[in-house]
């Protein structure tokens, strides 16, 4: 279950925090005014429809594409628009839906691939210490990643982005493609785990439920802004939640938000 909020609901001081962000193709904003705050040892879960600007919102903080104006700060740093490699260097790691692992390369390959920034000498400390998070990699150390199942693989890919330490990791809908008890697996496993471990998550994630199950706090998305945010299990407990997600009463919601974000 979520720990990292007090009794009180308070939360921990931002390690990502977005302001105003806004961002598009061409010049032509898809997000607009999009605020978020993840604390370390937090899951910070986006939910929303299909075409809500989940991936666009990802693409702009990693500096996939540019802002249009707002913020990207990373603790104390100001990193909007900054590229992959620079922010990688900053503390962020990515995980994202597709093209994740190395399949021709073994999981130990793809470890050590993932310590790109790391001294040889450190490599198998870290290595060690991933393991130790994912015990289940250890038993597949000499495994071509292609012959893993999609759990496992997804899994691999978590530990190759903690090879470098990360104080944030981004994760672009993990279950994709995912029955629902791997799905609850990589959550609930992983996903949480590793926020346990103190680092902050940010989590796009299409099965909204199975997310907010494991979240501390969550943003709903949708025409590309964000419409509610609080307390993942408050969101969750709303009656008209499953409607709200599937955009069936959008028109209906209140700018207000649920939480105070």
């Amino acid at each position: 279950m979520p720990t990292s909020s007090d009794k009180d609901g308070h939360r921990p001081a931002p390690q990502l925090l977005l302001r105003e962000l806004t961002a598009g193709y061409g010049g032509t904003p898809i997000i607009r005014d999009v605020s978020i705050a993840v604390g370390l040892g937090e899951v910070v879960a986006i939910v929303g429809p299909n075409g809500a600007g989940k991936s666009t919102l990802l693409k702009a903080i990693t500096g996939q594409i540019r802002s249009l104006r707002g913020s990207v700060r990373l603790a104390e740093a100001d990193v909007t628009n900054m590229r992959g490699d620079l922010l990688a260097r900053h503390g962020v790691g990515y995980v994202p839906q597709v093209r994740d692992v190395f399949d021709t390369l073994t999981v130990a390959e793809n470890l050590e691939m993932g310590a790109y920034l790391l001294a040889k000498s450190e490599l198998p400390e870290r290595i060690h210490e991933v393991l130790a998070i994912f015990p289940a990699l250890q038993k597949m150390r000499h495994r071509r990643a292609g012959t893993l199942s999609g759990g496992e693989h997804k899994m691999l890919a978590i530990g190759r982005v903690l090879m470098l330490r990360p104080t944030t990791l981004i994760l672009d809908e993990p279950t994709s493609n995912l029955s629902v008890s791997l799905s609850k697996t990589v959550l609930n496993d992983y996903v949480r785990r590793t926020a346990d471990a103190g680092t902050a998550i940010l989590l796009v994630e299409q099965k909204a439920v199975a997310a907010l199950e494991i979240s501390d706090w969550a943003y709903l998305m949708m025409g590309g802004a964000i419409r509610l945010d609080g307390p993942a299990g408050e969101l969750l407990d709303r009656p008209d939640f499953r409607q709200i997600f599937l955009g069936h009463v959008a028109k209906h919601i209140p700018s207000e938000t649920a939480g105070t974000g």
